[in-house]
């Protein structure tokens, strides 16, 4: 019974976010992580050119490497 009333709330849970995301949507918002700047990504693909690492690139502009191999790529 309790297993029953527990998945239930999974589903409305459930229902309310996916409603809330495509009311947010609707309305224009951006939803997910934010884009680097231009300048950012620049600086990023100028760096791997040089042939410095993943890792320095991210550690010289105070990103993350996953960052870095988004715009290496």
């Amino acid at each position: 019974m309790l297993a029953t009333i527990a998945a239930q709330d999974l589903i409305k849970i459930s229902e309310n976010t996916k409603a809330s995301l495509a009311k947010k949507k609707a309305a224009g918002i951006q939803l997910g992580a934010p884009v680097k700047g231009a300048a950012i990504i620049a600086q990023v693909q100028a760096l791997k050119r040089e042939g410095k690492s993943n890792a320095t690139i991210a550690r010289t502009l105070g990103i993350s490497p996953s960052t870095v191999a988004k715009y290496v790529s």
